[in-house]
């Protein structure tokens, strides 16, 4: 099933936001204080509109992972992406830090992250590849050569391999102390599309846009 684009915008969004309301915003939906929906299957179609094959079906799936449970979160993530991908999804989007939620650490600690892919990324690795979908998963990882954290977006292809990462340059103070700052925007092609990568508070700053559209990015997936 495909889902028609809502015609209203919320009035809010509208208007330019300041920093400190993006990064509110950006925060009360990590925490689970905006309302909660299912999944959004929406048509990405291509300028010329010409037929079905210049469709993509995208699914947003906008969970309420329980901070630090990454065992119940997983279990989530799954039904949501084979619901997703029963409904005709052929790229599907999650939230940051979905496996974790966003104050994990506060539950957690962050001793336990090891050099990506790990064992729960590996796993949505095989079901990408089982269901045949392009899954963009925000998780986390340590860089095996620094030894430093990151809070990452992991583009995995039909076949189960990662394509891209993505770590987020615009780290919030505090709630991210426990992640490194990434170095640029990335961009990668997906479906022969050029398709730039963001996370969150990414999308502030005109410089990182700017950057993925000389890198030929059409869209850019945050």
């Amino acid at each position: 099933m495909r889902w028609p684009l809502a015609g209203k915008t919320s009035g809010r969004l509208m208007k330019r936001l300041s920093r400190r309301e993006f990064v509110q915003l950006g925060l009360g939906a990590a925490a689970g204080l905006l309302p909660a929906v299912g999944g959004l299957a929406l048509p990405l179609e291509e300028r010329t509109n010409d037929s079905s094959a210049d469709q993509i079906s995208l699914a947003m799936l906008h969970l309420f992972p329980r901070l630090g449970d990454i065992a119940y979160n997983c279990m989530l993530l799954d039904r949501a992406i084979r619901a997703a991908a029963a409904s005709g999804a052929q790229w599907i989007l999650t939230p940051e830090l979905v496996l974790t939620g966003y104050r994990f650490d506060t539950v957690l600690g962050t001793d336990w992250i090891v050099p990506g892919p790990d064992q729960w990324v590996e796993y949505f690795q095989r079901l990408a590849a089982g269901l045949g979908v392009q899954l963009f998963l925000g998780h986390l990882e340590q860089d095996e050569g620094n030894g430093q954290r990151y809070n990452t977006l992991f583009v995995i292809d039909r076949k189960g391999r990662i394509i891209a990462r993505h770590r987020k340059i615009n780290t919030i103070p505090v709630s991210e102390s426990w992640s490194s700052a990434g170095l640029s925007a990335q961009s990668v092609v997906v479906d022969g599309r050029h398709v730039g990568l963001l996370i969150c508070a990414d999308a502030w700053p005109a410089e990182h846009a700017r950057a993925l559209r000389l890198q030929g990015a059409e869209l850019i997936v945050s």
